[in-house]
């Protein structure tokens, strides 16, 4: 792999004393008000203001969490950060010297994707694992309003009129075994608080970004179209995954059109943010998986969705018509450019050019918008050192990139997002045809063999190997194989959003005692809370009817539902109902939510 160690056309190297030696740059943000360009980075916490005519750091200053958003206020003169993870806060940030004026709670866990209400007194934010947007009093800096979503709102975008939100949900809801399993755009009424959800194909997920229109008549939406119903035979053509932009009707408040962004012999891999050319003709999107920017002509794709896609279709209508076409893109010209950085996570536009932010490369990319051949144009390197020479981080980029992947469909976090689950049922070939099996965390797989479901590989290296050839149908460079196994080792688990201060609510504390004198300790014993065995828990079906299944780790179960082998129950108070291996229950209903809340906060 190359790196670029060199600033091109005109950037030139930083103080090695004043620069990180290494930066994640999570996001990029641009005030046309007072023409500054900001940078994010989760590692080290910093802010950066750059020249954006001299391609210099202006000003850097430590933030005392990592960040995972910003917005600025119309007059430019202040920032809002969300960051903190678990602990949630909001920095309130003086942009001209970039000092911290106010930090207060997001109000849960994981903020993302900060808005500011029209009237600038309200701050909208996605708390990720608590599954809902909220609303957040910028005077007193107090919440609100609490808006339930699906499942992990990921980027929300406020409608022009300022009545509505709509929230991308990052992963499907609900059971993996049913006839659809989607994740959906919630649609927040601002003036009477009722959500509604808009629907995307069948196999829709891992939704990267939204973005409002100029004229604000649409929202654009990246995410990947899984074709999870048929096995995993062969991947030419997006047979696994394909990757996907939706197009909502903003006044409708409904699916206008869902076309894919690959080509027939090319995927664009794990499509993630979006903007719009100076004029707003065209549309702008990054594959973080393919390290690749797309330049679309907004009439041309229109005009494909409206002569192919009659008014009034469903989202299924939808998905057997352009969202089945890999010629869409050929057709209306698009252009694909290659970046020179890997991971190209956020994107602005400001003057004629694009900014983007190239997370595992430390980098930030400029393109010229201006000219008829949109092109590369110069990159800024932050940091004086090879990004990569931490094999952790190495192994992180390859997870996460298409490089992997015979004609680049899909990378190893298209199944496994932040090397957790997707949500939905694959039919590998490690175990038969007609089958499936829900997609399982990657968390902790290395210390709790066997993998798979039915343990079908012995220890998560030889799991990891086994999708390098089988999933991305690839041949398996070990030393790769290497940083990817020293990756998923490094992965940690997220506090649950169940605790309460880091610690075991009330209820959760009966639940533990209810998980000893019940039994379940048996079979899930800490601190890893599963025994490393198998059991034929006798709900197997057709092929697996009568199979033994692999105990899998209850640490993050909060996060990794649907459960069970083929993702058929939805809730962990469900489970407990129907799993129960030491006979019938004497738990009442007040002490099965305590002990599912137990389960919940580990």
């Amino acid at each position: 792999m190359v790196i670029l160690i060199l600033l091109l056309s005109g950037f030139g190297f930083f103080s090695p004393s004043s620069e990180p030696s290494v930066i994640k740059p999570c996001k990029v943000i641009y005030c046309k008000a007072n023409d500054k360009l900001l940078v994010l980075s989760e590692e080290p916490h910093l802010i950066l203001q750059i020249d954006r005519s001299a391609g210099t750091i202006l000003n850097q200053e430590k933030l005392q969490y990592k960040p995972s958003g910003a917005v600025f206020n119309k007059a430019g003169d202040r920032l809002y950060v969300t960051s903190n993870g678990h602990e949630g806060r909001i920095l309130e940030i003086n942009t001209n010297d970039l000092k911290v004026l106010r930090d207060f709670s997001s109000g849960g866990h994981t903020p993302l994707s900060p808005v500011l209400s029209a009237d600038e007194q309200s701050l909208y934010v996605c708390n990720r694992f608590n599954n809902e947007v909220c609303r957040i009093d910028l005077a007193k800096g107090k919440i609100v309003n609490r808006y339930k979503v699906v499942r992990e709102p990921v980027s929300i975008v406020l409608s022009g009129d300022g009545q509505h939100l709509f929230a991308g949900n990052l992963l499907p809801g609900g059971r993996a075994d049913a006839e659809r399993v989607n994740a959906v755009i919630s649609v927040i009424n601002l003036q009477n608080s009722l959500v509604e959800n808009i629907e995307l194909p069948n196999g829709s997920n891992s939704i990267g970004d939204l973005a409002l229109s100029p004229d604000g008549e649409y929202i654009y939406v990246s995410h990947i179209l899984a074709r999870f119903q048929v096995p995993t035979t062969q991947i030419e053509r997006g047979w696994i995954n394909t990757n996907a932009l939706s197009i909502i009707d903003v006044e409708k408040e409904a699916l206008f059109g869902t076309v894919l962004l690959d080509d027939i012999d090319l995927g664009f891999s794990n499509p993630r943010a979006i903007g719009f050319s100076p004029d707003g003709t065209s549309l702008l999107v990054t594959s973080f998986g393919g390290n690749e920017l797309s330049v679309i002509n907004l009439a041309k794709l229109h005009s494909m969705i409206e002569k192919r896609s009659p008014q009034g279709n469903t989202a299924d209508n939808y998905y057997s018509d352009l969202a089945n076409d890999l010629s869409t893109m050929c057709k209306i010209n698009r252009k694909r450019i290659i970046l020179p950085g890997y991971g190209p996570n956020s994107l602005v536009v400001a003057g004629n050019n694009a900014y983007i932010t190239e997370y595992y490369s430390g980098t930030l990319s400029v393109l010229d918008l201006s000219e008829k051949q949109v092109g590369y144009k110069q990159q800024m390197v932050f940091g004086n050192e090879d990004p990569f020479s931490d094999t952790t981080r190495y192994g992180e980029l390859l997870f996460n990139s298409a490089d992997l992947c015979f004609q680049k469909w899909q990378s190893c976090a298209s199944c496994h997002p932040d090397g957790r689950v997707d949500g939905l049922n694959w039919d590998l070939l490690n175990d038969g045809i007609g089958n499936p099996k829900n997609s399982k965390s990657m968390l902790y797989s290395h210390v709790t063999p066997p993998s798979m479901s039915l343990g079908i590989r012995s220890t998560a290296e030889q799991a990891v190997r086994a999708g390098i050839r089988f999933i991305q149908f690839a041949a398996v460079d070990e030393k790769k194989a290497r940083a990817i196994d020293i990756y998923l080792k490094s992965l940690r688990p997220e506090p649950s959003p169940y605790l309460n201060g880091n610690k075991l609510s009330r209820n959760a504390s009966h639940g533990k005692k209810y998980f000893e004198s019940e039994g379940c300790i048996t079979c899930h014993p800490s601190p890893l809370y599963t025994d490393l065995k198998k059991y034929d828990l006798k709900n197997g079906k057709g092929m697996d009817k009568d199979k033994a299944f692999d105990n899998p780790t209850l640490i993050e179960a909060w996060r990794t539902t649907p459960y069970m082998h083929d993702g058929s129950v939805e809730t962990m108070d469900e489970l407990i109902r129907i799993h129960n291996p030491y006979g019938k229950s004497s738990l009442s209903e007040k002490e099965r939510a305590a002990l599912a809340e137990f389960v919940l906060s580990l």
